[in-house]
């Protein structure tokens, strides 16, 4: 169940960086694709709409143990994956600055159907 939090979520950053990218080379974006639906390109999963950041100390202590958990179960190649994607999002590397963090720093990430991705964060050290 982890490993396919982790591939969804790394899919969708590596579509909505993609897409984020595209937009930013085009000189005029075009109506037409304005207007077409905001999901991404991978099985219909949602685009990153917004990012929250929470470092595992935030959370309540009874979420806690499931996230410890969940970040023990990931494989090391998931999170290198994820965090790669994480590099390439500006908007997504943006938002964890703001939370004085970096992708080294995420261990687990989820992203709803609405598009909210939420970052996992244990500083190193």
């Amino acid at each position: 169940m982890r490993s396919l939090i982790i591939a969804t979520a790394s899919a969708a950053l590596v579509f909505s960086a993609a897409a984020a990218q595209a937009q930013s080379q085009q000189a005029e974006p075009q109506q037409p694709q304005a207007q077409q639906p905001q999901k991404g390109q991978a099985g219909g999963a949602p685009m990153v709409r917004s990012v929250n950041v929470v470092d595992v100390t935030e959370l309540p202590a009874e979420t806690r143990p499931q996230v410890d958990a969940a970040a023990a179960k990931a494989k090391p190649a998931d999170l290198k994956s994820l965090r790669a994607s994480i590099d390439k999002s500006p908007e997504i590397t943006k938002a964890l600055d703001a939370k004085g963090a970096k992708s080294q720093d995420v261990i687990v990430a989820n992203l709803d159907q609405q598009g909210l991705l939420t970052l996992v964060t244990k500083k190193r050290g």
